[in-house]
């Protein structure tokens, strides 16, 4: 709909709105009030007055009709702004609302990637790796793999090319930076030199040491 429809529109909305029942019936009150006296007094000889009566009085009413159409047309340009700006005040209201609702859901729904604790070992662990090396991180491969490498009178499998000396000296370097534990157990004869993941650094060396892997289609 054009603007000159839409104000033509609401200049005759609000002249329907204001013209009631009741203003009518003000208006036209007086001037039938006037020839039934009229008529009362002097009979029906007093018709051709009691005419005039009433055409003056509907001659009033059409002008203050047509006035008000008038005042509506005039008035229209601005209601029409009011409510305009009203209906956009209320749309941005809902969407501003409907913006606060998702940003809350969605603060809800992130969970932070990691606790305060979790990213101290991370960061721990990232640069632990760094000093161990490429053996080191091959080792530690090797160890989450078995889940623990033992030795003693006998040697656990390593990883391929490697010799017990160099897996022993990585290993170490590894409890070294609190990347794994060992633990040595008495045999009498002998001693087991036990080695594991430390276990607070388990999900971090996962992640860290495979996070290539993942990332690779």
């Amino acid at each position: 709909m054009g603007y000159h429809q839409r104000l033509a529109r609401r200049a005759w909305g609000e002249t329907v709105e204001l013209w009631t029942a009741y203003r009518w019936w003000l208006s036209f009150a007086s001037p039938i009030a006037a020839i039934l006296i009229l008529l009362g007094r002097k009979g029906w000889g007093a018709i051709v007055n009691a005419s005039d009566v009433l055409i003056n009085g509907a001659g009033g009413a059409a002008i203050a009709f047509l006035g008000t159409i008038v005042i509506s047309i005039c008035r229209a340009p601005k209601l029409l702004d009011d409510e305009r700006k009203a209906e956009i005040e209320h749309r941005d209201a809902q969407i501003a609302a409907q913006v606060n609702s998702i940003d809350q859901l969605n603060r809800r729904l992130q969970k932070p990637l990691r606790t305060p604790a979790e990213q101290h070992r991370f960061d721990a662990a990232q640069a632990s790796l760094q000093q161990i090396g490429e053996i080191g991180t091959t080792v530690l491969r090797h160890l989450i793999t078995h889940g623990e490498l033992t030795f003693g009178q006998f040697s656990p499998p390593l990883p391929s090319g490697m010799n017990v000396e160099d897996a022993r000296s990585a290993l170490n370097l590894c409890v070294k930076q609190n990347l794994a534990t060992m633990t040595m157990v008495n045999k009498r004869v002998y001693y087991d030199y036990i080695y594991r993941i430390a276990p607070a650094m388990v999900s971090v060396l996962e992640e860290l040491l495979y996070q290539d892997a993942a990332s690779t289609p």
